[in-house]
This record gives structure tokens, sequence and C-alpha cells, in this order.
């Protein structure tokens, strides 16, 4: 399905394909630092009721892919399986004026189509380090075996290379 609003936003939330570690959240504590360094986010982009970090959060039955993100600065931990599209959207939003602001929690795979497409459109990007851990509906589920990056797009990025910068969370 297509958003009428933002053409080229194909819809993707199909609930039976989707994979439990896409509906992984992120842990507290590790998006208590990021709100220390980068300030509250007032939407949770891709969240279910009880993974939500913003008090306003999009999920299913909703698909945040056709939904307008309206906010100062949204936040989204998208499941990893298909990332390009949660930041085409983001992008979109953006420009349309309807988002100033965007933190993406995303794999670092500096190899991927995804990356080298979205990222170099990215105000900043901030290497995290330790690893992260996960949680889920029952708790801890432990972590990724690759490292994780946070990605800022915001309305100033545009055309310069992205900022660099590395948060030790913990």
């Amino acid at each position: 399905m297509n958003d009428p609003m933002l053409p080229g936003i194909e819809s993707r939330y199909v609930p039976d394909t989707v994979k439990a570690s896409d509906c992984w959240a992120t842990s507290p504590t590790l998006y208590e630092a990021i709100v220390a360094r980068y300030g509250p986010c007032d939407l949770d982009v891709c969240a279910q009721e009880w993974n939500a970090k913003c008090a306003r959060w999009i999920g299913p039955p909703l698909d945040a892919l056709a939904e307008r993100w309206e906010a100062d600065q949204a936040w989204c931990n998208p499941p990893y399986s298909d990332i390009g599209p949660w930041l085409a959207k983001a992008r979109a939003e953006i420009d349309a004026g309807h988002l100033t602001s965007a933190l993406f929690l995303v794999p670092a795979a500096t190899t991927d189509g995804w990356w080298h497409k979205h990222v170099p459109r990215a105000e900043r990007i901030t290497f995290l380090s330790p690893r992260v851990a996960f949680v889920g509906p029952e708790g801890p589920v432990g972590g990724p075996n690759f490292h994780v990056a946070l990605l800022q797009f915001s309305r100033f990025s545009r055309g310069s290379p992205p900022d660099v910068a590395f948060l030790r969370w913990r």
C-alpha cells in the first residue's frame, strides 16, 4: 500500500511475516543515554504498547510507514530485516515539514546497500560502545553479534557529510 501523501513510500507492515527479533526493544539504559546526549523524543514511530519509548507512538495495527510522523524528534528502532523504507520515510517526512529530526538505532552495517543509500544524508552517525543488548516482552533477550549505530536525520542534514561521533553508553 502506498501513502498518498508521500509518493513512492510503500507500506510494509505485514503482521504474519514479522520476525521476533524485529520486535526487540531498545533497553531503557541505552535509551536514557541517547536522550541525555541528543534530547527527548516525542514520537516512537516503530513501537508496540509494551516497548514504546515515547508517550506518543505508532505501531500495529497501524502501519507507521503509511502514517504521518508529526514530531520535533522521532525515535525509531526499526526492524533490522528491512531498514531502508524506514530511513526513506523519515527523510520524506522531514522534507515535507512534518518532522524536525529523527533518531534511528541501526546495525553499523557500513557495507549494506541501505547504508550507502541513506546514511550519507544523515546529520550525524554515532557509533555505540559497548555492544547493545535488547529487550523482549518477557525481559532481556541478549544482543546481536554486530555493533549498532545511532543515525540522526534532520532538516539541517542536507548536502554536507554527516558528523561522526562515538558514545560509550555505559
